[in-house]
């Protein structure tokens, strides 16, 4: 090659190398998805819940759901927290159930809620590092809650059984949806399964009710009491399954159906199980 030539062709790989590099196309949501690693992801659908408590709205992606706690429905800046209380405002949780098995809980997020729009902006990390960027955007906004905690077990002041009503209150689970899972971070949704173990009455409740356990000697309790957004009201830890009179006197609670979830533990093994409780007016 003669010098000419090369100095021309150095030249060339110097101007090349002086050009500035063309932008790498943003990659923007039209819609209700996510993006994650720089690809885009779609929800099929996108439901909100919404009660006077907060709303909680569930997303589906094929096999895997998500689900956003969110505390109150007045707050438009939220952050992220790993239990959402009843008297917490501007705070939201978010829990991925992955594949239809694994749970994978948010380790830090914020989320953006444009009311008039109707319109949700969320970042939120379940991987650890990864970071999902999203977008909801309701499909139906549903004016009840998320579960139902109208199936009561009726008992008078003496346990006796008034109407059967939901057969799987008070007994031992081994299934859970998502909104459920989150509340003892369990790490997918099947658990032991049990015998019927718990007796509450009266129900509907008035100020207090007792608890009578059954086919449980001697086991480590705690239990939580959660409203219909699934936010904590009341956890009751470092208990026995020893019959009790549980006090529930808060006026709030009166007119409406709240879920006692319990945990009962011995050694390396864990039963779970929820009953419903009406509260008198």
């Amino acid at each position: 090659m003669s010098i000419k030539l090369l100095i021309f062709v150095c030249i060339l790989a110097f101007i090349a190398s002086c050009k500035e590099k063309e932008p790498v196309q943003e990659k923007i949501l039209l819609g209700s998805g996510y993006i994650l690693n720089d690809e885009l992801h779609y929800f099929d659908q996108v439901i909100c819940y919404r009660t006077e408590w907060g709303e909680i709205f569930h997303a589906r992606e094929g096999l895997n759901e998500h689900i956003f706690v969110l505390s109150d429905t007045t707050q438009s800046a939220y952050s992220l927290t790993d239990t959402v209380f009843s008297t917490d405002h501007g705070k939201f949780r978010f829990t991925l159930e992955a594949m239809g098995i694994y749970y994978l809980y948010a380790s830090e997020g914020s989320l953006q809620y444009d009311r008039q729009k109707n319109t949700t902006h969320f970042e939120v990390n379940p991987f650890g590092v990864n970071v999902l960027d999203g977008i909801l955007i309701p499909d139906t906004i549903i004016w009840e809650p998320f579960l139902d905690f109208t199936g009561i077990t009726v008992r008078d002041e003496s346990g006796v059984l008034v109407d059967t009503g939901d057969e799987t209150d008070w007994s031992i689970r081994n299934k859970w949806m998502i909104a459920e899972a989150q509340l003892f971070n369990l790490e997918d949704n099947s658990t032991n399964p049990g015998p019927k173990s718990l007796i509450a009455y009266p129900n509907p409740v008035q100020n207090q009710c007792m608890l009578d356990f059954i086919n449980t000697p001697g086991y480590d309790l705690e239990m939580i009491l959660v409203n219909p957004n699934m936010e904590i009201e009341k956890i009751y830890k470092g208990l026995k399954d020893n019959d009790m009179a549980l006090l529930l006197d808060d006026p709030a609670y009166n007119g409406h159906n709240y879920r006692l979830y319990f945990h009962l533990m011995r050694d390396s093994s864990s039963w779970y199980g929820s009953g419903d409780l009406n509260f008198s007016e």
